[in-house]
């Protein structure tokens, strides 16, 4: 229920190298998400989703590196949730391609139903 210091804490390893770092940009957008379901404003929480949208961009830039479909699959769920379904669907379909495990590709699965697509 700290998202605040949460965040203050995950930005402190944004910066780090290998797994540490991925780790740190993926709780990073995560918290930034549920503090923007928590926001009544809607510009501060359409702000608070962009810089989920931009953690999760970051969190994995390499294609073969550690948590990269995860990574392609936040940004598709933030881009749903901020009302672009076409982007989210292309990122879903990136996740998908990116990370063949089995968990991934069942949530996969479950948002490209949400969104009418398969």
């Amino acid at each position: 229920g700290k998202v605040d210091e949460a965040i203050a804490e995950y930005r402190t390893g944004i910066d780090k190298a290998g797994l540490e770092g991925v780790l740190s940009r993926e709780g990073l957008g995560i918290a930034l998400e549920t503090k923007a379901a928590a926001e009544k404003d809607v510009a501060a929480r359409q702000k608070l989703l962009e810089e989920a949208l931009a953690a999760f961009t970051s969190m994995q830039p390499d294609a073969a590196g550690p948590r990269h479909g995860y990574a392609l699959y936040h940004q598709g769920r933030v881009l749903q949730t901020l009302g672009k379904p076409a982007d989210a669907k292309a990122r879903f379909e990136q996740a998908k391609e990116a990370d063949a495990s089995p968990e991934l590709a069942a949530l996969v699965e479950q948002r490209l139903a949400s969104l009418g697509a398969s």
